[in-house]
């Protein structure tokens, strides 16, 4: 069977639960820009894992580093519509 990967490079600037959060670490690195196109990247995860759900193609946002992103990319046990970093899953 073809399985099918689709893994945006996001960051945890594009969570919306983190860039309310005063008590997050990132919380005064304000870069508009970088955040909504991360943001809107993140939204299109969750909209492509929804659509492509009946099939076997998996869709996955995940925060760098490189070899993290190229583990979840060979990972055939992910989960779609996942936001992720290499401690694990990030809120939206």
């Amino acid at each position: 069977m073809t399985v099918g990967r689709i893994v945006n490079v996001s960051s945890s600037l594009g969570s919306l639960t983190l860039q309310n959060d005063p008590q997050w670490p990132s919380y005064h690195h304000v870069v508009p820009a970088y955040q909504a196109l991360k943001t809107a990247l993140n939204a299109l995860t969750v909209a492509f894992a929804t659509l492509l759900s009946d099939t076997t193609i998996t869709v996955t946002s995940v925060c760098p580093p490189g070899e993290f992103v190229a583990r979840i990319a060979w990972d055939t046990d992910r989960v779609t519509g996942e936001f992720l970093d290499r401690d694990g899953p990030l809120p939206w």
